[in-house]
Protein backbone atom coordinates (compact mmCIF):
# COMPACT_ATOMS: atom_id res chain seq x y z
CA UNK A 1 0.00 0.00 0.00
CA UNK A 2 1.06 3.72 -0.72
CA UNK A 3 0.42 6.27 2.02
CA UNK A 4 0.82 9.63 1.71
CA UNK A 5 2.84 11.17 4.75
CA UNK A 6 1.67 14.58 6.70
CA UNK A 7 4.62 17.06 6.70
CA UNK A 8 5.07 16.42 10.48
CA UNK A 9 5.27 13.01 9.77
CA UNK A 10 8.42 13.29 7.48
CA UNK A 11 10.00 15.84 9.62
CA UNK A 12 9.63 13.37 12.96
CA UNK A 13 11.39 10.49 10.49
CA UNK A 14 13.50 12.51 8.49
CA UNK A 15 16.94 10.93 8.84
CA UNK A 16 15.24 7.44 7.36
CA UNK A 17 13.39 9.47 4.54
CA UNK A 18 16.23 11.65 3.54
CA UNK A 19 18.57 8.40 3.45
CA UNK A 20 16.02 6.86 0.81
CA UNK A 21 15.71 10.33 -0.91
CA UNK A 22 19.54 10.67 -1.13
CA UNK A 23 20.29 7.34 -3.30
CA UNK A 24 17.75 8.13 -5.99
CA UNK A 25 17.58 11.71 -6.64
CA UNK A 26 16.56 12.29 -10.01
CA UNK A 27 19.35 13.56 -12.59
CA UNK A 28 17.65 17.55 -12.29
CA UNK A 29 19.38 17.99 -9.11
CA UNK A 30 22.49 19.14 -8.46
CA UNK A 31 24.89 18.49 -5.46
CA UNK A 32 24.22 20.87 -3.08
CA UNK A 33 24.97 21.25 0.37
CA UNK A 34 21.40 22.71 0.57
CA UNK A 35 19.99 20.46 -1.57
CA UNK A 36 17.94 17.82 1.01
CA UNK A 37 17.38 20.76 3.57
CA UNK A 38 15.60 22.43 0.26
CA UNK A 39 13.87 18.76 -0.14
CA UNK A 40 12.32 18.97 3.17
CA UNK A 41 11.31 22.30 3.19
CA UNK A 42 9.63 21.68 -0.33
CA UNK A 43 7.50 18.79 1.69
CA UNK A 44 7.01 20.74 5.00
CA UNK A 45 5.54 23.80 2.49
CA UNK A 46 3.44 21.13 0.72
CA UNK A 47 4.92 21.77 -2.77
CA UNK A 48 6.14 17.93 -2.63
CA UNK A 49 4.64 15.11 -0.74
CA UNK A 50 6.25 12.44 0.27
CA UNK A 51 4.49 9.11 0.04
CA UNK A 52 5.79 5.27 2.09
CA UNK A 53 5.20 1.86 0.57
CA UNK A 54 4.29 -0.47 3.20
CA UNK A 55 3.40 -4.07 3.33
CA UNK A 56 2.36 -5.76 6.05
CA UNK A 57 3.65 -2.80 8.28
CA UNK A 58 6.76 -2.53 6.94
CA UNK A 59 7.91 0.31 4.90
CA UNK A 60 9.42 -0.88 1.37
CA UNK A 61 9.79 2.07 -0.09
CA UNK A 62 9.49 5.80 -0.52
CA UNK A 63 8.22 7.92 -3.30
CA UNK A 64 8.44 11.92 -3.49
CA UNK A 65 6.30 13.66 -6.01
CA UNK A 66 5.27 16.69 -6.77
CA UNK A 67 3.34 19.00 -9.52
CA UNK A 68 5.09 20.30 -12.66
CA UNK A 69 3.64 22.67 -15.00
CA UNK A 70 5.03 23.15 -18.24
CA UNK A 71 3.60 26.36 -19.37
CA UNK A 72 3.17 26.58 -23.07
CA UNK A 73 0.98 23.43 -23.15
CA UNK A 74 -0.92 24.86 -20.04
CA UNK A 75 -0.77 21.06 -18.62
CA UNK A 76 -0.24 20.16 -14.93
CA UNK A 77 1.71 16.56 -14.36
CA UNK A 78 2.45 15.12 -11.60
CA UNK A 79 6.68 14.20 -11.61
CA UNK A 80 7.84 11.25 -9.43
CA UNK A 81 10.84 13.26 -8.45
CA UNK A 82 12.25 10.32 -6.49
CA UNK A 83 11.62 6.78 -6.44
CA UNK A 84 13.40 4.19 -3.94
CA UNK A 85 13.18 0.78 -2.80
CA UNK A 86 14.47 -0.88 0.85
CA UNK A 87 14.10 -4.07 -0.44
CA UNK A 88 12.61 -6.02 -4.07
CA UNK A 89 9.17 -4.69 -4.40
CA UNK A 90 6.37 -7.14 -5.59
CA UNK A 91 4.29 -6.64 -8.47
CA UNK A 92 1.34 -6.69 -6.56
CA UNK A 93 2.54 -3.68 -4.41
CA UNK A 94 3.94 -1.90 -7.51
CA UNK A 95 0.68 -1.97 -9.08
CA UNK A 96 -1.10 -0.30 -6.17
CA UNK A 97 1.34 1.60 -5.70
CA UNK A 98 0.95 2.77 -9.36
CA UNK A 99 -2.56 2.71 -8.38
CA UNK A 100 -2.58 5.47 -5.98
CA UNK A 101 -0.83 7.85 -7.70
CA UNK A 102 -2.94 7.77 -10.75
CA UNK A 103 -5.87 8.63 -8.47
CA UNK A 104 -4.07 11.09 -6.45
CA UNK A 105 -2.98 12.62 -9.80
CA UNK A 106 -6.63 12.49 -11.39
CA UNK A 107 -7.75 13.89 -8.39
CA UNK A 108 -5.57 16.95 -8.67
CA UNK A 109 -6.52 17.34 -11.88
CA UNK A 110 -3.32 15.78 -13.26
CA UNK A 111 -2.80 14.96 -17.30
CA UNK A 112 0.23 12.48 -16.52
CA UNK A 113 2.42 11.01 -14.31
CA UNK A 114 6.44 11.51 -15.44
CA UNK A 115 9.43 10.39 -14.06
CA UNK A 116 13.53 10.16 -14.73
CA UNK A 117 14.71 7.02 -14.46
CA UNK A 118 18.66 5.48 -16.04
CA UNK A 119 18.00 1.85 -14.70
CA UNK A 120 16.63 -0.44 -17.32
CA UNK A 121 14.80 -2.73 -14.96
CA UNK A 122 12.64 0.71 -14.34
CA UNK A 123 12.20 2.02 -17.41
CA UNK A 124 10.68 -1.50 -18.73
CA UNK A 125 8.24 -1.85 -15.69
CA UNK A 126 7.13 1.30 -16.33
CA UNK A 127 6.15 0.98 -20.33
CA UNK A 128 3.88 -1.81 -18.59
CA UNK A 129 1.94 1.28 -17.49
CA UNK A 130 2.20 2.85 -20.86
CA UNK A 131 5.18 4.89 -20.68
CA UNK A 132 6.88 6.07 -23.37
CA UNK A 133 10.58 5.82 -24.26
CA UNK A 134 12.41 8.92 -23.74
CA UNK A 135 16.09 9.86 -23.06
CA UNK A 136 16.90 12.80 -20.80
CA UNK A 137 20.19 14.35 -21.44
CA UNK A 138 22.26 16.85 -19.67
CA UNK A 139 25.67 18.56 -21.20
CA UNK A 140 27.65 20.77 -18.57
CA UNK A 141 27.63 24.17 -19.43
CA UNK A 142 31.23 24.79 -17.84
CA UNK A 143 33.49 22.14 -19.83
CA UNK A 144 35.58 21.93 -22.49
CA UNK A 145 33.87 21.05 -25.66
Amino acid sequence: MLVKLLPDQVSNHWEVLSYGIQQSLPPITYDSPKRMVRILESIMMEEMECWIGTDKDKITGIVVTCEIYEKNSDVKDLLIYCLYGFDNLSPKLINEGMRTLKEYAASKGLKRITAYSNIPSVVRLMKTFGSEDWQYLTIPANGAM
